[in-house]
């Protein structure tokens, strides 16, 4: 069984009237009560000696006097503050009966004396809960009754009643009322209490996770900052602090005088680095920057996201940047390499084609018996210099092109004839679907290369008895060429990674399938060189649609609502349809 709280009988007195429970809180105390109040009766009693009493009053008045001045010093002396309310309690008892003390020894002189009990009712009524009230009303009718019962004053005349209760009425009245503000008080203390109390542990708990917070994100190595819609950062972790510096970021503008495209010698100008972007509501995913000076550059991949508040209203934005300066090398040297030894391997496999080709034009193979193992040799060097090729393609960042009018629908035949003899011997029928004879702007090499690569992939992963179906489609200012097969498909894992280079498909990399995962990736660079766009859709066990669309190159330049596609290169899982 709990024990009950005093201050819910007593009142919690010190609190109450705003002080601790200190012996500067109990002089408080005193200053606020018991010191003005003997001050009150002394003037008061001053007044009425200088005026006239009766001498034989002066004893009865003098001593309840004196008590109260001494129950004031004691106050001060005493340390009662660890028992406030008990203490506060009795010593306004106390000056109650002095004032019906006095009272009774003035009384009929001056009967408006017991007006004094005004001061210490309600203190008691307002700091001492409702035992104070009950003291206070108690302590009125002694007041009230103790001259009437002392001096034996008999009240024959109903006036002299209502004379004597008045006074009773009105200061209970007052007490209640007193005693009523004093509970809505203590509550609304209570509440602002509790809520500063909730607030406080609000505000740690916020502080608190704002330091885990802050922490966790410096010790990210990828950097995050939020910048306010007014342009100013709110936040950056250590990894961007450390980008910022090597941007040599302008306080004013926000914008970095170290800031590099791709090249990393083109300076980005203001207006087109990512605070300036995001001011404007334009936001990004991986744009690549190189940031800083001389051996110390740093390549930094940065994505920019706005933060929308709980109106939709654009409260900021949100930069998470990446410094893959390791990664950028790293393939950079691997294109390297490969470009190098690429051509290292093909100077001297050029030499030995041409050889056997003079071999083959100077004697008569068949006769010496070695044509089916020089067909071998030379079919197997072509394969290799097709292959050096590949590597080539994929390591040259400047494609350059050599566009020219073409006749599109013949190119795509002569791709399908280059590749119906392997498709015969694979037990494959190739059915196409041309709009007519038209004409396009591109690198013919290129072009018949791109056609190469995607009928070599729909031959190779289409089983015996499957088709191929090649469509060309002319617009007004596009073309789109499609292929489409009814071979093994592609998994949904693996489609997004179809035009990564050196990529291939789990399902195929066990397999008796040759190839090196770069088609479709030569496929992507050829035709985003023509400012076009490839896509693949794929279902597994139904088959493979690639699909390029290229601009004409008669009509100007096409929109991009002629190219249909949100980027250069897409894949995506094919719905289960019947193919042609």
């Amino acid at each position: 069984m709990t024990a009950r709280n005093p201050s819910s009988f007593l009142g919690d007195a010190l609190t109450t009237l705003n002080v601790r429970r200190t012996p500067a809180g109990r002089r408080g105390v005193m200053y606020r009560t018991q010191v003005p109040f003997a001050l009150l009766l002394s003037l008061t009693l001053t007044a009425v000696l200088l005026a006239g009493i009766p001498y034989d009053a002066i004893d009865d008045v003098v001593w309840p006097w004196a008590a109260v001045v001494a129950i004031a010093i004691a106050g001060f002396l005493v340390p009662w503050e660890n028992n406030a309310e008990v203490t506060g309690l009795i010593m306004s008892s106390f000056d109650l009966v002095a004032i019906g003390f006095i009272s009774a020894a003035l009384m009929p002189a001056y009967p408006t004396i017991d007006v004094l009990v005004l001061f210490p009712v309600v203190i008691m009524s307002f700091a001492f809960g409702t035992a104070g009230l009950i003291a206070a009303i108690l302590g009125t009718a002694f007041v009230s009754a103790f001259p009437i019962i002392d001096r034996g004053i008999p009240l024959h005349d109903p006036t002299d009643w209502i004379s004597t209760l008045v006074v009773f009425i009105i200061v209970a009245v007052t007490s209640v009322v007193v005693h009523y503000f004093s509970v809505l008080l203590q509550r609304s203390q209570r509440q602002l209490r509790e809520a500063t109390r909730v607030s406080d542990e609000a505000a740690l708990e916020s502080e608190n996770q704002r330091a885990v917070m802050s922490t966790v994100l410096d010790t990210m190595d990828v950097g995050t900052s939020y910048v306010r819609a007014d342009n100013t950062v709110a936040f950056t972790n250590k990894a961007a602090r450390t980008i910022l510096a090597k941007s040599n970021v302008d306080a004013t503008s926000r914008a970095g005088t170290s800031v590099y495209e791709s090249d990393r010698v083109t300076p980005i100008p203001p207006e087109e680095q990512m605070m300036a972007q995001a001011a404007r509501g334009e936001y990004f995913d991986s744009r690549l920057y190189w940031i800083g000076d001389g051996p110390e550059q740093r390549s930094i991949l940065v994505t920019a996201r706005p933060v929308i508040g709980h109106d939709d209203q654009h409260i900021g934005s949100v930069f998470v940047s990446k410094d893959v300066t390791e990664l950028t090398d790293a393939i950079r040297a691997r294109e390297d390499f490969l470009a190098g030894v690429s051509h290292e391997l093909r100077t001297p496999l050029t030499s030995i084609i041409g050889y056997l080709e003079l071999i083959e034009d100077s004697i008569d193979v068949a006769e010496v018996g070695i044509e089916r193992e020089l067909g071998i040799i030379q079919r197997n060097s072509n394969q290799l210099l097709m292959r050096i090729g590949d590597l080539l393609h994929v390591t040259d960042d400047d494609m350059s092109l050599r566009k020219r009018p073409v006749e599109i629908t013949n190119v795509v035949r002569q791709a399908i004839d280059a590749i119906r003899f392997r498709a015969d011997n694979s037990g494959l029928s190739i059915t196409t679907d041309f709009d007519g004879p038209f004409e396009a702007s591109v690198d013919h090499g290129r072009f018949t290369q791109v056609l190469d690569n995607l009928l070599t992939n729909a031959v190779k992963y289409t089983p015996r008895g499957g088709t191929i179906h090649v469509t060309a489609a002319m617009h007004s200012a596009t073309m789109t060429i499609t292929v489409e097969d009814t071979g093994t498909g592609i998994p949904a894992a693996d489609l997004r990674h179809v035009f990564e280079r050196f990529y291939r498909a789990e399902s195929v990399r066990g397999s008796a399938i040759a190839g090196a995962g770069l088609g479709l990736a030569i496929v992507s660079m050829i035709v985003s060189a023509h400012h076009g766009t490839a896509t693949v859709d794929s279902t597994v066990g139904i088959g493979t649609r690639s699909t390029i669309t290229m601009p004409r190159g008669f009509d100007g330049e096409a929109t991009a609502a002629d190219l249909v596609s949100t980027g250069s290169v897409s894949a995506s899982p094919r719905r289960a349809e019947p193919t042609h």
